[in-house]
């Protein structure tokens, strides 16, 4: 997943996390909700935008480069736990294998 794609994803669950919709973003934006949507779909949000959205969610863009961050990491590594389990389980160990 691009970087983009990744910032925008963690920015779409914090306005989940927060209860806002596309028509908050497009009243915050002065848009319509079909253009937010579409900025969203197409990728495509300046950093005066992405900034404004954060600013109306009450953190920074550093904060949500950081999250994004973490996620990432935290998508990408499995602890040696969890590695364990799904290589002592054999139906986990095939599902792990489909999905990668």
């Amino acid at each position: 997943m691009s970087q983009t794609a990744s910032l925008l994803a963690t920015l779409k669950r914090q306005l989940r996390a927060q209860g806002k919709t596309y028509a908050d973003v497009a009243r915050w934006l002065g848009l319509s909700e079909a253009s937010v949507k579409r900025l969203f779909a197409e990728r495509h949000l300046t950093l005066a935008r992405l900034e404004c959205i954060c600013e109306h969610l009450g953190m920074e863009l550093f904060e949500l480069t950081q999250m994004m961050q973490a996620e990432m990491h935290r998508l990408q590594q499995l602890t040696h736990t969890q590695e364990q389990r799904i290589a002592d389980d054999r139906e986990l160990f095939l599902v792990a294998v489909c999905v990668l």
